[in-house]
């Protein structure tokens, strides 16, 4: 596995090795001892899996302390703009990278607590699975207004879901993460 700074603090680009032979592929999108040589700590607790069609964006969103998580998302199927936004702290609030995820290319992100996620599907059929580290508590699940923080999204937008337009903007929003993320 090969990894990059996506340029927001703890957010990785991942090149997951693809094995291919006669029968097809196989692919190891997580191994425990890959991430303690990064120096991440990551310890899968529950795992997620979205389809989205063309043009359906899905973010911002994050989860609050004391349920902050981690997670890793990989691109299973088609190809998505996935983004991240740093809500730690003054320093780092608002700053933005993205990243292109395709099934092609078996890449991944990892993305560490006190960061928005979301992304935009540019194909039918984009598959992504989340590895997250933390279980899911509703009462601490909310985002950022996807177009509230000076990202271009790179094509068209044809479906927002109702709760994603409805989350405060960036200028609004107060931050409940500390620069390291708690």
């Amino acid at each position: 596995m090969k990894s990059w700074n996506l340029g927001v603090k703890g957010c990785l680009g991942l090149k997951i090795e693809i094995h291919r032979d006669a029968r097809g592929s196989f692919v190891k999108p997580f191994n425990r001892s890959w991430f303690q040589d990064l120096g991440l700590v990551f310890e899968p607790r529950e795992v997620y899996l979205s389809t989205s069609h063309k043009g359906v964006l899905r973010g911002m969103h994050y989860q609050s302390p004391p349920h902050h998580h981690s997670k890793l998302v990989v691109c299973l199927s088609g190809a998505v703009c996935d983004v991240v936004l740093d809500l730690r702290g003054r320093e780092a609030l608002g700053k933005f990278a993205s990243i292109r995820l395709d099934a092609a290319d078996i890449n991944a992100v990892f993305v560490p607590p006190g960061i928005a996620h979301g992304f935009l599907s540019l194909v039918d059929g984009s598959q992504l699975l989340y590895i997250v580290d933390s279980e899911y508590a509703p009462e601490f699940d909310n985002g950022v207004r996807w177009d509230s923080f000076g990202f271009s999204w790179p094509e068209e937008i044809r479906t927002v879901s109702q709760r994603d337009s409805n989350f405060l903007t960036l200028n609004a929003f107060e931050t409940p993460f500390s620069e390291d993320g708690d």
